[in-house]
């Protein structure tokens, strides 16, 4: 069992490990404006020509920002942690910084399946890392704090998430032509999530 400052110094190396992936996301995009330092033709010209490399930067900016966020919510349950949840927190952020990677081949192959797979395929084992430890800090009620609740709708909410991810990698790879348009079905967490949280109440009222 590690102590709170030890918690607060990875919970630090992570922020820092985050901050510099999302850095590293416009890096490419610094290349396009040297590369095309010498054409004539505008900025406007610039940006129609480069439009799917900007989307998939904001996209992946927007996605780290939302991972962030949701392992950040994670550890404010969180009071100690262990070895599992150091080597969950580990994976999660190699994810994080592959991600600048993935980003860079699916701007340069929108189309082309490995790109797809590896693009969204990463994002799915992020969300499947954080899934992991939420069940760990669930299992475990001596790692979070007293107050902090870790029931069946969060371990629920996770796993719903990172299914539906999967369910986007499923699409994008089968349906090229889709690409990234899969990744809305992700809009559909909240409704799952309710209607799987109804389903619960519901067999919990007759079992009682």
């Amino acid at each position: 069992m590690r102590t709170s400052r030890g918690l607060e110094r990875f919970n630090q190396f992570t922020d820092g490990v985050v901050a510099i992936a999302i850095t590293l996301m416009v890096l490419p995009l610094v290349d396009i404006v040297s590369d095309d330092g010498q054409d004539t033709s505008g900025i406007a010209h610039l940006l129609t020509d480069n439009t799917f490399q900007l989307f998939s930067f904001v996209l992946s900016f927007l996605v780290i920002a939302r991972l962030w966020l949701a392992h950040q919510a994670i550890f404010e349950w969180v009071e100690l942690y262990n070895t599992r949840i150091v080597w969950c927190g580990f994976a999660w952020m190699f994810t994080i910084v592959a991600l600048p990677f993935t980003t860079t081949l699916i701007a340069e192959h929108p189309q082309d399946r490995m790109a797809i797979g590896l693009y969204i395929g990463d994002m799915l084992l992020s969300s499947a890392c954080l899934s992991l430890i939420t069940l760990v800090i669930a299992r475990d009620p001596s790692l979070r704090h007293a107050n902090a609740d870790v029931g069946p709708d969060a371990i629920a909410h996770s796993i719903i998430t990172t299914s539906l991810f999967a369910a986007s990698l499923v699409v994008a790879v089968i349906l090229p032509q889709i690409g990234l348009w899969a990744l809305l079905i992700l809009f559909f967490t909240r409704l799952v999530a309710t209607i799987e949280r109804n389903r619960r109440s519901g067999t919990t009222m007759r079992g009682s």
